[in-house]
C-alpha cells in the first residue's frame, strides 16, 4: 500500500482541504472538479460559494455503511444576506469517523491507548463580494479528548489523551470569474499524558499549501483552465525519553484542463497534468542505528469526463482516471540501505446519472452490476444500486 500513498496523500491535500467534498457528480466525470465549474469547486476555492447560494446538500456512501458509519455522511446549508447576494455563508456536519494524527506515509504517529472520540466539529463557510473580487474562507476544526481518573487512599493518577486538529483554507476569486486562487494551512497538537508524564509530544505538525487557476476562453466552446498547486508539511513526534520521529512531504501539482461543449446538451472536461511528491521520516531511537526511510514519485496524469443530456430530467455521467507513476523508496538503517523502483500505470473508470426534479438534483455514483446483473430481485444478489450519491435541492 505505502507505494501509492505519496501520491494519493499529496493529491487530496492538494486537491482538497476538507474531510468530505460535495464531490459525486466531479468524481464519476474524472475527478475533475479544479478543472470545471460545480458546487463542489468550493472544498478547492471557498470564494465560489458566492456563486452557490440558497442550497441545502446532503451526501450518501456506501462505503461509510460498511465500516459501520452513518451512510448519510454530510449535511451541508448555503444561505445569503446582503443585496445581491453579497455575503454567503454555509455549515456543514458531517458524521465521518474521527481524524487521526498521522505521517506522510498513512501510519499512526501516536499509539494512543484507547480509540479517539469522534472529533469532527462542523466546517464553515463564508465568502464576501467585494467591487471587484469575492474573498472567502473555509474553516475545519477536529477536536476531542478523554481522561481517566484512579483514586485511593494514597495516590490519584490521571491519563489524558485528546487531538485537536485546525484547517484554514482562503481564497479570491474576481467578480468576472476568469481565475481563483488559494492559500491554506493548517495545524495538529495533541495530549499523550500518564500520571503527569507526557508520553509523546507533537514536534511539528503542520502544512501550508498554494495553489490556482485561469479560465482561458479560446472559442465559445473550448476553454482551457492551467492550474497549478504547491504542498509542504511537517509531522514529527518525540517521546519522554526524547526518541524523536519526524516526517517531511513537499509536493506540487502543474496541469491543464479543457472545458468542451460540443453541443449544448454535452459537456465533455478533460485534464492533463504532472505531479511530483516526496516524503522523508527520520527516526531516531537512543541506543539504535538511524532509521530513515524515504519515498518519491512523479505521475502523469490524464483525468476526462462526460456529461451528456438524456432526457429534460436525466443526464449521463460517464469518467475515467489514467496514471502512469514512477516511483522509489529507500530504507536506511545504518550501516545498510535498501532501494525500490517501480513504474506502473493506474486506470479507474466512473459511471453515473444526474437526476432533475424542479429545484432537486440528485447525483450517482453508480454500480455498473445494475445493468449487467439487473435489479436485485431479477438477480438474487445482495449489491447496492449506487456507491455514492449527492443531493442538492436550491431554496429558491
Amino acid at each position: 500500500m505505502k507505494r501509492c500513498l505519496i501520491i494519493t496523500f499529496a493529491l487530496l491535500l492538494l486537491m482538497s482541504m476538507s474531510s468530505f467534498a460535495t464531490n459525486t457528480r466531479v468524481l464519476t466525470m474524472g475527478g475533475t472538479n479544479n478543472v470545471m465549474l460545480d458546487e463542489a469547486n468550493i472544498w478547492l476555492y471557498p470564494s465560489r460559494i458566492a456563486n452557490y447560494p440558497d442550497l441545502a446538500i446532503g451526501e450518501f456512501s456506501q462505503a461509510a455503511s460498511e465500516i459501520g458509519r452513518n451512510p448519510f455522511t454530510n449535511f451541508g446549508f448555503h444561505w445569503s444576506h446582503g443585496e445581491n447576494n453579497k455575503h454567503v455563508e454555509a455549515a456543514y456536519i458531517s458524521t465521518l469517523p474521527a481524524v487521526y494524527p498521522v505521517d506522510f506515509f498513512g501510519n499512526l504517529l501516536v499509539p494512543f491507548d484507547s480509540p479517539l472520540l469522534d472529533n469532527r466539529l462542523f466546517e464553515a463557510f463564508s465568502a464576501r463580494r467585494f467591487s471587484t473580487v469575492t474573498l472567502g474562507v473555509l474553516l475545519s476544526f477536529f477536536q476531542s479528548s478523554q481522561k481517566w481518573e484512579v483514586t485511593s487512599d494514597v495516590t490519584s493518577v490521571e491519563e489524558i489523551e485528546s487531538f485537536r486538529h485546525y484547517n484554514f483554507l482562503f481564497s479570491l476569486t474576481p467578480n468576472t470569474g476568469l481565475w481563483d486562487i488559494a492559500l491554506g494551512y493548517g495545524f495538529g497538537n495533541w495530549t499523550d499524558r500518564l500520571a503527569g508524564v507526557d508520553l509523546t509530544r507533537p514536534d511539528g505538525y503542520h502544512h501550508v499549501m498554494l495553489m490556482g487557476r485561469y479560465f482561458w476562453q479560446r472559442k465559445p466552446s473550448i476553454t482551457n483552465v492551467p492550474h497549478i498547486g504547491f504542498l509542504y508539511g511537517k509531522r514529527g513526534v518525540k517521546d519522554y525519553l526524547n526518541n524523536t520521529d519526524k516526517n517531511t512531504m513537499t509536493a506540487f501539482d502543474i496541469g491543464f484542463g479543457t472545458n468542451y461543449t460540443p453541443v449544448n446538451d454535452a459537456f465533455i472536461v478533460t485534464d492533463f497534468g504532472l505531479q511530483y511528491a516526496k516524503a522523508k521520516k527520520e527516526v531516531d531511537i537512543t541506543g539504535l542505528p538511524d532509521e530513515e526511510h524515504s519515498e518519491s514519485a512523479v505521475a502523469m496524469y490524464l483525468l476526462a469526463g462526460l456529461d451528456a443530456k438524456v432526457f429534460d430530467w436525466l443526464d449521463l455521467r460517464l469518467g475515467g482516471t489514467s496514471i502512469l507513476q514512477f516511483g522509489s523508496s529507500e530504507d536506511i538503517i545504518e550501516p545498510l540501505s535498501w532501494k525500490y523502483t517501480r513504474a506502473y500505470y493506474s486506470n479507474d473508470t466512473y459511471l453515473g446519472f444526474g437526476f432533475h426534479w424542479g429545484d432537486l438534483h440528485v447525483d450517482t455514483y453508480t454500480d455498473p452490476n445494475l445493468f449487467l446483473k439487473g435489479f436485485n430481485f431479477i438477480s438474487g444478489e445482495t449489491t447496492s444500486m449506487n456507491f455514492q450519491i449527492s443531493a442538492l435541492y436550491e431554496i429558491m
